[in-house]
């Protein structure tokens, strides 16, 4: 049996003890026959010249870069590097919301398996069979010539009258036994296929570059079309600025949809409720929001704290209520900036908590029964909710 094949997996920091990596490690040595499997992790996101340097100190069959299109996981590209060969193989693999981390784990470990043919084959595929021992054949048997005659007879004395002896026929060959035939050995069984199917649609780029470690087209342009959406539920309250403060609290719900794997674009609705500067008064103020927030650090595993950062649009429809009486108005125009902080709760939900401000430029006066409810124009806003993605 040949050495074990040595296999390195290049991770980001931080990731080494992740659920999915150590699932990955070892999947692909049981897959590989008990390869060595070994993870480093890098400062940044694992590139081709720290892959090669770790090829090349630890004497390595083969060395993979892990990387990741987004926080959730959803998109992984494996690029590999065969030290015998020196070719670079990329494939790029999708998961579902549902996958668990683990068995993305698995999925990964046997598509590197399935990436590493050669050096399986020169150092952990297991020897066939030994043929069988083969029966001695025997030698064959001498025969006398068909074409020797007999001897002649010498001449006999007179006797009574005996016919004179014929000759006998000459001696026919002795026909040689067939040789046994020799059994042939069955053939050692093809090692067997990883037992595992990547799930959603794997592309797969193939290089010969010569080991200056160029990345293909094809990845690159899968790993930038990752997208993700989410879903936001969220309790909204505000305090009005300056002057006679006005309080409201109410519920919403927004929708992300991430063009980038740090950018998305937004769409809320949402309605708060509260009371005016006088006693009394009640508001009722229903609103809608279009915006994009930036999203610079994200929750994972490893860090479960993230932040952002929103802009949005507003469209404000405040109502005021005195006893019977009842205004209503229409201000298209506002927006809000708020700062979020996030703490993932398990791969799919976020706790998403915000706090910012919001203009709506102008400051209403509602009179009712004599009464008159302002509503300022700045306001401290708040949210708090859950984030699902999807």
């Amino acid at each position: 049996m040949g050495d074990p094949v040595t296999v390195i997996v290049l991770v980001a920091a931080g990731a080494a003890s992740e659920p999915t990596t150590v699932a990955m490690t070892g999947a692909t040595r049981d897959a590989l026959g008990g390869a060595i499997v070994q993870v480093r992790e890098t400062r940044g996101s694992p590139d081709d010249e720290a892959a090669l340097a770790a090829e090349a100190s630890a004497h390595a069959d083969a060395v993979v870069e892990l990387g990741w299109a987004d926080p959730r996981r959803r998109q992984a590209t494996l690029r590999l590097h065969i030290a015998a060969g020196g070719r670079w193989i990329e494939r790029v693999i999708r998961f579902k919301p549902s996958d668990a981390y683990a068995e993305r784990g698995r999925t990964l470990g046997f598509a590197v398996a399935s990436m590493l043919p050669e050096a399986a084959a020169d150092h952990g595929s297991p020897p066939g069979n030994p043929p069988a021992s083969l029966p001695a054949t025997p030698a064959p048997t001498p025969t006398a010539s068909p074409t020797t005659a007999p001897a002649p007879t010498p001449p006999v004395p007179p006797a009574p009258q005996v016919p004179p002896e014929s000759p006998r026929p000459p001696t026919s060959a002795t026909p040689a036994p067939p040789a046994p035939q020799v059994p042939t050995p069955p053939p050692a069984p093809p090692p067997p296929a990883p037992p595992a199917s990547v799930p959603g649609p794997a592309t797969s780029a193939r290089s010969s570059d010569g080991g200056r470690g160029a990345w293909t087209k094809t990845g690159r342009a899968s790993a930038e079309a990752a997208t993700e959406a989410a879903i936001d539920l969220m309790v909204l309250g505000s305090v009005g600025i300056g002057g006679k403060n006005a309080q409201t609290v109410g519920g919403g719900v927004a929708g992300h949809w991430f063009v980038l794997s740090a950018v998305s674009v937004r769409l809320a609705g949402g309605v708060r409720a509260g009371t005016g500067n006088r006693a009394g008064v009640s508001t009722l103020t229903y609103l809608g929001a279009a915006g994009v927030a930036w999203h610079p650090w994200r929750p994972t595993s490893s860090l479960p704290l993230g932040a952002s950062l929103r802009v949005d649009y507003l469209v404000e429809r405040p109502k005021a209520a005195y006893g019977s009486q009842t205004y209503g108005n229409l201000n298209p125009h506002a927006i809000d900036a708020i700062v979020e902080a996030g703490w993932q709760l398990s791969g799919d939900a976020d706790v998403v908590l915000g706090l910012g401000i919001e203009d709506v430029f102008i400051t209403t006066h509602i009179t009712l029964q004599g009464e008159v409810a302002t509503i300022p124009p700045v306001s401290a806003v708040a949210n708090a909710g859950v984030r699902l993605r999807f």
